[in-house]
């Protein structure tokens, strides 16, 4: 047992506090939980824990800013640690626009107080699993009658039982017990080829009827054994109060803040979205292509040191050979760029899991394949190694910039916009970007021709420039 109180955790914060005001939130939790699978009761237990939040505010001449910080399971030696990460929380915040006064004990509670509810003094609720006593015996009996009429039940029980403690620099001491529970309940045909679920809240599991919610359940999955198929589209589609509750839970789930900051949910600002998730495909493309194309600078350094001599001898074509290099060339750049790939994951970039997920591979590929053979072309052409780079960075960085590696082509003026499309680069990039986030801006067939049929006519370019290289 943990003789160390909430209230006293109150205080104790409240008085290493330094700054202005100062709110402080002790929470005590107690759980309870059933769980069965198959017809068959498999765990139950308690559980218990403990959280602090301290709340320092910091009023100076351009308003005042707040600073919280939440731990879970702080001891008293932790205490004051937690109240000066708020205070510098709150010194490094910018004021708040709605900031207002911190309430005073000597102020009524808004709601009142009931006269049977525990005082400030009074050690915080517990939730015990005899909560559960009478719905485990209800619950029994209705897994016997799931199992007799040949279908599965799953599902928990769970009783939560919260005593909050708040104070105040001004003297505010308020508690409050908050106890809720849940049920949820999915049942299964035999052959598992069907499924429905339900739910319930409770305060004290008085009210609930396992029994009824079973019956329902039942009753839904004999709706499931008739389907009917039908052609994508739209339809008139009537739906059960249930139904429409659990897709408005659903709805709620994905509602998130962050998620719809980042671009990832429908809430999402049209335009808007994570820009890491937009730049990360450029950069790895970047990695691949300076990769790539300076592989062709090993047939000026080969043609000086006479190894290229070595190799023309050999009984192969000289498409073969070019094909041989731009490969090696590629697979070395391409190995890079995964390295890129992952450093970027590390970052906060997140693919998005779908069939064409595996395409990202081969465009990296493609784009490694593409500039070696850029490379490749130059390499033959040129015979100073020196000369090489200058022409090639001339050549690779406004295709890097005009590709949409790093910006996007939205509202860029029309004559950008085509010279955007006249950029090889810039189906790479796209197509890399598509297969990692599910969205093209030239669409999946258009990018994977461009490439490849771009390859393949470098691949041809360089065979010629290739075989006219005088040694």
């Amino acid at each position: 047992m943990n003789l160390f109180s909430p209230q006293e955790a109150v205080e104790r914060a409240l008085a290493a506090s330094r700054s202005d005001d100062c709110v402080v939130i002790a929470e005590e939790t107690s759980s309870a939980n059933l769980r069965w699978a198959g017809n068959t009761l498999t765990t139950n237990g308690v559980s218990s824990s403990r959280q602090l939040t301290v709340i320092a505010i910091d009023r100076r001449a351009d308003g005042a800013s707040a600073g919280i910080i939440s731990r879970a399971g702080v001891g008293p030696g932790q205490i004051e640690e937690v109240v000066r990460e708020a205070e510098h929380a709150a010194a490094e915040a910018t004021p708040a626009e709605d900031a207002a006064q911190v309430t005073g004990g000597d102020e009524a509670a808004p709601f009142g107080r009931n006269s049977d509810e525990p005082g400030w003094d009074s050690p915080p609720s517990r939730t015990e699993i005899s909560v559960l006593r009478d719905f485990a015996a209800t619950l029994g009996e209705t897994l016997r009658q799931a199992q007799a009429a040949d279908r599965k039940l799953y599902g928990f029980a769970e009783h939560d039982l919260v005593s909050t403690f708040q104070g105040t620099s001004r003297g505010l001491r308020r508690r409050y017990d908050q106890p809720t529970g849940r049920v949820e309940l999915n049942a299964k045909s035999a052959d598992l080829t069907r499924s429905a679920w339900t739910g319930a809240a409770t305060r004290d599991f008085t009210d609930v009827d396992i029994a009824g919610l079973d019956a329902g359940l039942g009753e839904r999955l004999d709706w499931a054994k008739r389907s009917i198929a039908l052609p994508a589209g739209r339809y008139e589609t009537l739906l059960p109060p249930t139904a429409v509750s659990d897709l408005l839970v659903y709805l709620y789930w994905s509602a998130g803040a962050k998620d719809a900051a980042d671009g990832r949910t429908v809430f999402s600002k049209a335009g808007g979205g994570n820009y890491i998730n937009f730049l990360a495909p450029g950069i790895i493309s970047m990695a691949i292509l300076f990769n790539a194309v300076f592989s062709g600078i090993e047939i000026i350094w080969d043609r000086q040191f006479g190894f290229l001599k070595e190799t023309l001898v050999a009984p192969v074509s000289r498409l073969e050979i070019v094909f041989g290099r731009m490969l090696g060339g590629a697979l070395v750049a391409m190995a890079q760029g995964i390295v890129v790939f992952a450093i970027c994951l590390i970052a906060g970039f997140r693919v998005k899991s779908s069939p064409i997920l595996p395409l990202a591979i081969v465009f990296m590929f493609l784009i490694a394949l593409l500039f070696a053979g850029i490379g490749t072309v130059f390499g033959s052409m040129l015979q100073d190694m020196q000369g090489f780079p200058l022409i090639i960075n001339f050549l690779i960085m406004p295709l890097f910039f005009f590709s949409g590696a790093i910006f996007s082509a939205d509202g860029l003026p029309k004559a950008l916009q085509f010279g955007l499309r006249l950029n090889p680069l810039s189906y790479g990039v796209d197509g890399l970007r598509g297969a990692c986030t599910g969205v093209f801006a030239y669409g999946l067939s258009t990018d994977l021709a461009a490439v490849t049929i771009l390859t393949a006519i470098l691949l041809g370019i360089g065979s010629y420039f290739f075989s006219k290289i005088q040694l």
